[in-house]
């Protein structure tokens, strides 16, 4: 992974653990957010709420 790539990652990540996700769902949304943009939906707060991570791009 580039470094940018890498700090998305650990945004990604440290949001998901945030959001009380288990750090294998984290690890797994957080990879996807680096390499397409986005995590996809996932269950957060111990499983009351649906979330997802997208990039915004500036422009």
């Amino acid at each position: 992974m580039g470094g940018s790539r890498r700090l998305d990652f650990l945004k990604a990540y440290r949001k998901a653990r945030s959001w009380d996700c288990s750090p294998v769902s984290a690890a797994f949304r957080a990879l996807r957010f680096a390499l397409f943009g986005d995590s996809g939906r996932f269950r957060t707060h111990h499983g009351m709420r649906i979330s997802r991570i997208v990039r915004m791009d500036e422009g």
